[in-house]
């Protein structure tokens, strides 16, 4: 479905109204709306087409999916029908056939359930007394009795365009615990999940090499046989796109591919040169290119619009030229058929990333790597540094599972996938109301078993690289932006290239970044856009950020969106 809306029957009868006013702002149409004694429930199309995102049975249970659900290589309907028959907490198997982004709501044997995919991407939302959970974070902020701001979660949302824990922005509202299932009628319980996968820890390269490929085959294998050939990919000059076209090539299917950017970019170099160099057809598409200027007023109005599809939030806000809503929906439709996004974030987790030595690594220098910013300036008076890292890396600690305050080399493998990519969980929920849209490599068995690689593997490249070169040799030997490709034996320029990152003093990794902050104020942020929609009032956030030292559009486009949903401009 393209969203849903839950509410339990202890919760104000308006509440439900409230709901069907943001999901229609959003453009969305109504699929279905069931109304039970004690609970009501939103089912929602997606925006660009009807989707059968709900199967009811002849006695009165029913589910509904939001996202991208697949199981037993089936979606929709079919997928659904068998999934509530197979729905069972005495026999939890069912679990290891789902695959995808999802979220699901059962209601069999007079029971209702909440259900999530394994690692969360796909995000729902809910209030301390999970009376209101939903897709849309937008929807259960309207319905909030009082928002409050959640100050640490105000400066990760704003600062790194991600939130660390389950806690949002607003104190009374968190993201879903997708570690367990829910069940929420008659009565609240948390039940456990089927456990992972054992892996064998210390296996050889190749034997990790065989156990990935066996993983990305069950995974991928799924979703051809549930979307077929209408699937739709980028292509760059990077990793991890060229992998998924890899695997997909593999076994026989291209998709549609597009490529952003400037004729005079790498990104769109190299993957010119694959499409040339291979036949596929690859649509080049250069965002300057769809950008019209709007007046002040005209802005308004988009961005009235923006703010209801990116759901109050987005992980760069919701401040842009216009290009992004464009080019989101031309990806996804061709030819009448709406088409099945991959995403390729997150398959990183088959390379070293983190530009560190293969040792442990202490939670303080975790913290300058990954989110000290040097210059604090745009923070204002109610910020304290010290007590922002500590909260951090108190939150980094109980999703790990530790106490100490320094990491493993494995447990920082951990963080990528549980916390540092988990910036592609908004987007997520965005992509999936236009339309399906997947992240692959962040199946929770992909991201298990990647746990299990040594990192002296993914050293330079080296797993990633045979991994393409075993689906696809071909396209492997094309150039990537790197200035080496994917087949050949890593060169020792490469090696020491990759070497010399960690030679940087980590204390030095923040001064190195801020350095490459420079704020080109887009047209729309000029004062008198800004005026139009804020009417020149002081800013709610003023105690929290000082607006005028911003050096960085997406921090400042998330403060303003963060800005409106307080005030309930729109």
């Amino acid at each position: 479905m393209g969203a849903f809306f839950l509410q339990l029957k202890n919760e104000c009868s308006d509440k439900i109204k409230i709901a069907e006013e943001v999901f229609n702002k959003k453009g969305l149409v109504l699929n279905k709306k069931i109304e039970h004694q004690d609970f009501a429930l939103l089912v929602y199309y997606k925006k660009y087409f009807k989707n059968e995102n709900i199967f009811e049975s002849d006695n009165g249970g029913f589910i509904a999916a939001t996202g991208t659900l697949i199981y037993n290589g089936h979606k929709e309907k079919e997928a659904l029908k068998d999934l509530f028959n197979d729905f069972s907490l005495e026999k939890p198997f069912f679990e290891g056939n789902l695959h995808g982004n999802f979220s699901f709501i059962i209601y069999k044997d007079t029971e209702l359930y909440f259900m999530q995919d394994g690692l969360g991407y796909y995000p729902a939302y809910c209030n301390n007394e999970m009376s209101m959970v939903s897709s849309s974070f937008l929807a259960v902020t309207k319905c909030a009795d009082k928002n409050e701001i959640s100050v640490q979660e105000l400066y990760e949302y704003v600062l790194n365009g991600q939130y660390i824990s389950c806690q949002t922005l607003i104190k009374n509202i968190e993201f879903t615990d997708h570690k367990v299932i829910w069940k929420l009628y008659p009565n609240k319980k948390q039940i456990a999940r089927m456990p992972s996968r054992k892996y064998n820890i210390g296996a050889s390269c190749s034997e990790n090499l065989e156990e990935s490929k066996v993983i990305l085959n069950e995974v991928f294998s799924s979703i051809v046989k549930a979307f077929g050939k209408d699937i739709t990919s980028a292509l760059s000059g990077g990793y991890d796109t060229r992998m998924i076209l890899s695997i997909f090539r593999y076994l026989c299917v291209t998709p549609e591919l597009y490529v952003y950017g400037k004729s005079s970019s790498t990104d769109v170099k190299i993957a010119m040169a694959i499409a040339e160099g291979e036949k596929l057809k690859l649509d080049h598409i250069d965002k300057s290119k769809l950008s019209t200027r709007k007046t002040p007023e005209e802005y308004n109005e988009f961005l009235k619009d923006q703010f209801y599809l990116y759901d109050g939030s987005g992980a760069p806000g919701v401040f842009d030229e216009g290009t992004d809503m464009i080019t989101r929906k031309m990806r996804i439709l061709k030819d009448n058929t709406s088409l099945l996004h991959i995403n390729g974030a997150g398959g990183e987790i088959y390379r070293e990333i983190w530009s560190v030595w293969n040792k442990k690594l202490s939670m303080n220098d975790l913290i300058k790597i990954r989110f000290d910013l040097f210059d604090f300036s745009m923070c204002g008076e109610k910020f304290d540094k010290n007590k922002y890292f500590f909260d951090l890396k108190e939150k980094m600690k109980e999703i790990i599972g530790i106490e100490r305050d320094h990491l493993t080399r494995l447990e920082l493998e951990k963080i990528f996938p549980l916390v540092r990519n988990r910036f592609a969980v908004i987007n997520c929920s965005i992509n999936n109301q236009f339309s399906y849209s997947l992240l692959p490599y962040m199946e929770k068995n992909i991201v298990d078993q990647s746990y299990t690689i040594p990192v002296k593997f993914k050293e330079h490249g080296y797993f990633q690289n045979e991994l393409m070169k075993f689906y696809d040799p071909a396209i492997s030997k094309y150039p990537s932006q790197y200035g080496v490709n994917f087949y050949d034996k890593v060169s020792m320029g490469k090696k020491l290239a990759d070497n010399f990152r960690k030679l940087v003093p980590i204390a030095l990794i923040p001064f190195l970044k801020n350095r490459k902050r420079k704020l080109v104020l887009p047209y729309y942020m000029e004062k008198h856009y800004l005026n139009e929609i804020f009417r020149a009032s002081e800013f709610t956030l003023k105690e929290y950020f000082d607006f005028k030292m911003f050096n960085d559009k997406d921090m400042l486009s998330r403060a303003l969106t963060t800005e409106i949903l307080l005030r309930d401009i729109f």
